[in-house]
């Protein structure tokens, strides 16, 4: 079995980066040059969802029909107020989730959590650079722990 996937990551499409819309068309257009499998962004796809959430769709929604799926990376929430508006904007009922592909399971996590006073909790939305985020303090969190070992 194989399969074949596009990559990408970091992208932080936003209002400061503009040209980026056509290197995602780009990115787009190899996925189907190259008949990949599925198209996957590693987090920090978007950061301005408002403005933006079309340039998601369109990833997501592909008129090419490839299947595209990612995760969250820390700047998801840099300018969007709470978690449910990104899982609703992603079509996700939880922001870690796997996708079972030709034979494959994809496994999507969430890393921003962190440990506070010994309580393990999420970043809320608006909180990049917020009084409790730094790189080096996040983590999945008990519950998506649990989740991930009954996932795989």
């Amino acid at each position: 079995m194989k399969i074949k996937l596009s990559l990408c990551a970091d992208y932080h499409l936003n209002r400061m980066n503009p040209e980026r819309l056509e290197g995602l068309n780009e990115i787009m257009e190899r996925a189907v040059k190259n008949n990949v499998d599925a198209m996957v962004h590693c987090g920090d796809f978007i950061t301005d969802l408002e403005n933006y959430k079309f340039a998601l769709d369109s990833f997501l929604h592909n008129d090419a029909k490839i299947p595209a799926f990612g995760c969250y990376g820390n700047h998801e929430l840099e300018l969007t107020d709470s978690l449910e508006t990104l899982n609703s904007a992603y079509g996700l009922e939880n922001s870690y989730y796997y996708v079972d592909l030709k034979g494959f399971r994809l496994v999507f996590t969430d890393t921003n959590y962190f440990e506070k006073d010994g309580v393990i909790q999420r970043y809320p939305g608006y909180s990049v650079g917020g009084p409790d985020w730094t790189y080096d303090h996040n983590m999945l969190g008990e519950a998506q722990l649990s989740w991930l070992s009954q996932s795989i």
